[in-house]
């Protein structure tokens, strides 16, 4: 998970890190921002599939973007 516009951890690297994993998956939400756990409500499906992720294992579809709300 990688925020668009996320200054500290930009995209491109998050994009190269997901090429080196294989079985990795990259969901990107559409915001700004690094730590989503902090933005609440606006990143509730994010947040969402994170927890999905680090319960069980599933992750959301390739290419999956969220909006921001």
């Amino acid at each position: 998970m990688n925020a668009k516009y996320d200054l500290r951890t930009p995209l491109a690297g998050a994009r190269r890190m997901a090429q080196d994993f294989p079985e990795g998956r990259l969901a990107v939400v559409d915001s700004g921002g690094h730590w989503l756990y902090r933005k609440g409500p606006s990143v509730r499906l994010p947040v969402q599939a994170i927890d999905t992720c680090l319960l069980t294992l599933k992750t959301p579809p390739p290419g999956t973007v969220y909006p921001s709300n």
